[in-house]
């Protein structure tokens, strides 16, 4: 009959109306955001899952409270509120805010009118975006290193070259006034400085990432022991000297050089934020970074890595200074006390490393830097110490191509003082003509990488075509992706950064000519 009829049509409505609210309703709770309905008064008529589970609570216990209550344990409403916007304008609010536990959202309010078009209701979609920001501001803050690192790698080269034709007169002019018997103080005094510069020049390339760098396995509990003797020249008497390792001796793949000079800066900087004294802590471990830790912390990614922490007692370090202590000559340091290159060199040389950094501190509190490097699993050579070598040489022909001519005429000098015969090349395609007409005289070659009209590899590749088993030594005070790129540790080729030191470079071609 008819009322049987509207029975069953009622309950079949009913029925889809519940589906349709329960299907709605998963909908809502499958959304990633928090989504809120707000009254007039700010209070949750009604609330998602995931909107209580940001707040750590069940959704059924955020009706009827005031938002600001629940996010921001508040007794009255933000000064900046995208929700009480949308009710006095009319309009779709947005917004940043920040809570009081440190965590940024981004609010977006859309306004519900009633028949009358008054708005008597606002949805709120709050999204949690702290690790956004952050990776956001880690991108921006390494893009800003970046470039400053180009300039650094130009600065050094330039700088480099200059360095090789100052050393190399001087140490002729040293050796030749050591001949005579004569005193020498003010060549060694130029030498010293100009060793100096080299280390600035150096630190300057491991700021920029782009230093020429020798990767070997390293136990790091070595390059702590090796360093520690270091420290005690320059930490004063009243700071205690702490170290523990730990017990697994960790190995990453780093250069022995750069990783000293890490230790080296932290300890500097550990000792200068304890100026009335204290104590200088250095341990070494092994942890696992896994998906929580990095999400955490915004860097590296999952796996084992070995970690060296330089922990001191001083002040601390406020947050608007950390965010800001690797850049490039940011320093709190007066006028003459620094750089402000250290902490930045640091971060450049651990990233060369594939490897992380960060640093924990706050007013009284003192600091600790933490540096992350991947641990590798491989045995590490013990080095040997090479037999003595006379740098001399025995009249033979080495052709030189180097474009940067007082680098050339220094190098060359060196040589022929050293008893070798010295033909110049201005560019590689010179070098390959002189090469022609000296083809049965050259015994040995020493290239410039990086040269105009034919690059150093380029023109050893030419050369080897006409004198198949040509020795060769490569120099250059470019960074290391270009050296990188011209092949040279694909083919093993021995290789030089400048500044060239006459000692380094004697001792290589006498190895490579002995052979």
């Amino acid at each position: 009959n008819e009322r049987t009829r509207i029975e069953e049509a009622l309950i079949k409505s009913e029925t889809q109306f519940k589906n349709l609210s329960q299907e709605f309703n998963a909908l809502l709770n499958a959304i990633p955001d928090g989504l809120t309905l707000l009254s007039s008064d700010l209070k949750v008529l009604w609330a998602n899952q995931n909107s209580a589970a940001l707040l750590g609570i069940k959704d059924e216990d955020m009706t009827g409270q005031y938002c600001y209550m629940l996010w921001h344990k508040s007794t009255g409403p933000c000064e900046i509120c995208p929700v009480k916007q949308a009710f006095l304008t009319g309009n779709v609010e947005s917004g940043t805010v920040r809570t009081a536990d440190g965590r940024l959202w981004d609010l977006r309010a859309v306004p519900i009118r009633n028949e009358n078009g008054e708005v008597i209701k606002a949805i709120e979609v709050a999204r949690d975006v702290t690790q956004q920001r952050r990776l956001e501001e880690q991108l921006l803050h390494s893009q800003k290193l970046e470039a400053v690192g180009q300039l650094a790698g130009g600065v050094a080269h330039e700088f480099n070259n200059i360095l090789t034709a100052i050393i190399n007169n001087v140490y002729l002019a040293q050796k030749s006034i050591e001949r005579n018997g004569t005193g020498n103080d003010h060549l060694v005094r130029i030498l010293k400085l100009s060793n100096n510069a080299a280390v600035i020049a150096r630190e300057l390339l491991a700021f920029s990432r782009k230093q020429y760098v020798e990767l070997a396995p390293l136990k790091l509990n070595d390059a702590v022991r090796d360093t520690e003797s270091l420290l005690k020249n320059f930490i004063s008497e009243d700071i205690e000297i702490r170290v523990h390792m730990t017990g697994k001796e960790p190995t990453v793949m780093a250069d022995r050089h750069q990783l000293e000079q890490v230790i080296i800066n932290l300890a500097t900087n550990a000792r200068d934020a304890m100026a009335g004294g204290g104590t200088l802590t250095i341990e070494t471990d092994i942890i696992e970074m896994d998906e929580q830790f990095v999400a955490t912390h915004g860097f590296g990614s999952p796996g084992m890595y070995a970690v060296l922490s330089v922990k001191d007692t001083g002040p601390g370090i406020s947050g608007d200074i950390r965010q800001k202590i690797f850049e490039p000559f940011f320093t709190t340091k007066e006028v003459g006390k620094g750089t402000g290159l250290g902490l930045s060199i640091v971060y450049g040389i651990i990233t060369q490393n594939n490897g992380h950094i960060d640093v924990f501190s706050g007013p009284k509190e003192g600091t600790t830097f933490r540096v992350f490097l991947p641990e590798i699993r491989a045995s590490v050579k013990k080095e040997k110490l090479p037999a003595p070598v006379l740098l001399t040489g025995n009249g033979e022909s080495i052709l030189l191509a180097e474009d940067e001519a007082s680098v050339r005429l220094s190098i060359k000098s060196v040589l022929e003082q050293f008893g070798y015969r010295v033909v110049e090349a201005v560019n590689g395609n010179d070098a390959l003509e002189k090469f022609r007409d000296n083809e049965e005289a050259i015994d040995l070659l020493i290239i410039d990488v990086i040269m105009p009209h034919m690059n150093g590899i380029e023109t050893y590749e030419e050369i080897k075509k006409i004198s198949p088993h040509i020795k060769a030594v490569f120099i250059s005070g470019y960074t290391s992706d270009i050296v990188r790129n011209s092949k040279l540790h694909e083919n093993a080729l021995p290789f030089i950064s400048k500044p060239v030191y006459p000692e380094t470079l004697l001792l290589k071609i006498r190895e490579l000519l002995n052979k």
